[in-house]
């Protein structure tokens, strides 16, 4: 491996020697019985490409370990696993493509091909005869140098400072993701229990207890408010969730909402592992809206999300709890101990 290579013009085919328009299916005729556990990858820049999570079609889906290219969007990203896409996807494929490699690849090939629109020719052929600057060895392509790099950066994206144990000792290890359906993440899935309309607050006594909104501000918190007579507040430890405006909160404490907030809880959740699920979870919130979407409470149980998990296959809620207690203290400005939270109850 060189440990300066040079980077040289490579033709796009050397580098990639399966270069084709992927098995494409409309939206609206995608099948929807059955478990909902492929990517559904279309030309948006978000969520890896991925507009929803849809069960096995008539057709065979396209293989994982390629790199998929929205043609007039020019959106590039790593396809890890199966996957069905949209119109005018592109796949490409190499027998030397892995996770690791594909980290740089997916950002060269951004880079090279900025150029390319619908109005500037983006097509399948025009794309085959592009050029890649490419890291090489003198000659050719330097695979070894991109694995090695990949998986560097790999480690230091995923890495996190566990908990220290009896001996004082912290280790670090990669989180790896599957999609899990969000019933399969949290115990509880429920409308908030304790919620009433701004205008039916009782104002009489301390007010202790945060109301929580729509709001994508404040951590959901429009205001405080009193303890209501003959309502018990929801208790904290939870997620709370606007469906039609695409919000998530963490809510340490207990708490009074307004119409329409849906509460998610579980045993394992805490201050730290939430800071990981929330940015997690508002990637696919993104779908719903109160139109043709259905903002509702059963499609959120549905719903696919990205998590870490371990060999198992359970939710890796330790490794999230490590990597949010390292994201606290960096947010805190403070120690592994992370962020403090306060409130009643």
């Amino acid at each position: 491996m060189t440990s300066d290579p040079r980077f040289a013009a490579v033709p796009l085919l050397e580098v990639f020697p399966s270069l084709a328009y992927s098995k494409a299916i409309h939206r609206r005729d995608l099948r929807q019985e059955g478990e909902a556990r492929f990517p559904y990858v279309s030309r948006t820049s978000r969520g890896n490409g991925i507009a929803v999570w849809v069960p096995r079609q008539a057709q065979e889906p396209n293989p994982g370990n390629r790199v998929s290219v929205g043609l007039d969007t020019m959106t590039v990203f790593y396809q890890p696993v199966d996957f069905y896409t949209g119109r005018d996807i592109i796949v490409l494929a190499s027998p030397k493509l892995t996770p690791e490699n594909g980290l740089l690849l997916v950002q060269i090939i951004r880079n090279q091909i900025a150029g390319l629109s619908w109005g500037n020719g983006a097509s399948l052929k025009r794309m085959g005869r592009a050029t890649l600057m490419m890291p090489t060895d003198g000659s050719k392509v330097d695979w070894e140098w991109m694995n090695a790099t990949g998986t560097a950066l790999m480690r230091e994206r995923t890495s996190m400072v566990t908990a220290p144990d009896t001996q004082a000792s912290a280790m670090a290890r990669p989180l790896l993701f599957e999609a899990r359906l969000v019933t399969e993440v949290f115990d509880d899935i429920l409308a908030s229990t304790a919620w009433l309309d701004g205008v039916r607050i009782d104002s009489t006594g301390e007010p202790r207890y945060p109301y929580i909104s729509r709001s994508g501000e404040n951590n959901g918190v429009s205001r405080h408010i009193p303890r209501q007579p003959g309502m018990e507040p929801n208790p904290g430890n939870v997620i709370a969730v606007g469906l039609d405006t695409q919000t998530a909160t963490y809510q340490p404490v207990p708490f009074y909402t307004g119409q329409n907030i849906q509460v998610l809880a579980s045993q394992h959740l805490n201050e730290h592992n939430a800071l990981m699920l929330i940015p997690m979870l508002r990637r696919q919130l993104v779908k719903f809206s109160w139109g043709g979407s259905g903002a509702t409470l059963g499609r959120l149980r549905r719903t696919r999300m990205m998590v870490p998990v371990v060999d198992s296959g359970d939710v890796d809620w330790e490794g999230m709890t490590a990597h949010g207690q390292k994201l606290s203290a960096r947010l805190a400005g403070a120690t592994e101990d992370g962020l403090a939270w306060r409130g009643s109850d």
